[in-house]
């Protein structure tokens, strides 16, 4: 009985440490996908022939990492 309750209060203790991480993990990569990963659908035809409407692009934002406060630009890469 004592043995039950060891391997209960262990499987609980696993059980509660495997959603806390599942937690954290989860709320990275969204702050990831919203903060510094966005990735968007093109809508319209300004951007064409390159990039046309329904195609859905990863950018990288690169602002924080240069050294002049007002240049900023983003890396794209296409997904098809």
């Amino acid at each position: 009985e004592l043995l039950k309750e060891k391997s209960k209060s262990r499987y609980l203790k696993l059980l509660k440490n495997t959603i806390y991480v599942l937690i954290i993990v989860a709320s990275i990569s969204v702050l990831m996908a919203t903060l510094i990963f966005p990735v968007l659908k093109i809508h319209g035809e300004s951007m064409e022939p390159i990039l046309v409407e329904g195609d859905v692009v990863l950018s990288i934002k690169k602002s924080k990492f240069t050294k002049q406060k007002n240049e900023s630009y983003d890396i794209i890469l296409r997904y098809d």
